[in-house]
């Protein structure tokens, strides 16, 4: 997992987006997809520019880290309040699917037309086996060595495939009306808590 760390960077330098732009000549577009981590690659000139702008060498503008984690699936089950999430793990040793759970808090806005309220509390399934272990152990040690910009993107991805899935799961039909929970993430103000042992330091 290549990690980007030029929000870092500019922050400590109390450089925004808008300057940095003004003062490279990179598109504004790039450095903020630059500094979420949602760019694909990036130009060889654009990273000899901000190596050069920020007083840096290349290795400090990115992490890498050995392994890839990203969402893979979310199942809401509305019996119980409670939702798998699968990642895709991917190491030296290969492509494995780790789970986890949450804890699924639903309520209504106390605002007028402002939605619905959502709760994820992340744990652990229970260890039964060595494999359960093994992808609690994974996890729990992914997030904890992610730096927090990292970990606060998979968060989000959560709250949108959480959302997803619950919006499926309870809508229904009548007479053309729909009902159900909403999928426009714009309705929903959502918290995701991780267990204390998976935050750095913890």
């Amino acid at each position: 997992m290549v990690y980007c760390n030029l929000s870092v960077l500019l922050a400590e330098r109390q450089i925004k987006i808008t300057k940095a732009s003004l003062d490279t000549g990179i598109s504004r577009t790039t450095l903020t997809a630059l500094c979420q981590n949602s760019c694909k690659g990036i130009q060889l000139d654009t990273l000899n520019t901000l190596c050069m702008y920020l007083n840096i060498q290349a290795n400090a503008l990115f992490t890498v880290f050995p392994f890839d984690l990203k969402i893979a699936d979310c199942t809401y089950d509305e019996s119980d309040n409670t939702a798998d999430i699968a990642f895709d793990y991917t190491s030296s040793q290969g492509k494995e699917e780790l789970h986890c759970m949450a804890t699924i808090e639903i309520e209504a806005n106390n605002y007028p037309d402002m939605g619905f309220l959502l709760n994820a509390t992340i744990g652990e399934y229970d260890a039964i086996s060595k494999q359960d272990k093994r992808e609690n152990s994974l996890l729990k040690d992914a997030f904890r060595v992610l730096p927090i910009p990292a970990v606060e993107s998979l968060k989000n991805d959560i709250v949108e495939r959480l959302i997803d899935s619950i919006s499926r799961t309870t809508q229904y039909e009548v007479d053309g009306e729909v009902y159900g929970y909403p999928c426009d993430p714009f309705e929903w103000e959502a918290t995701v808590f991780l267990p204390p042992d998976w935050k750095r330091g913890g």
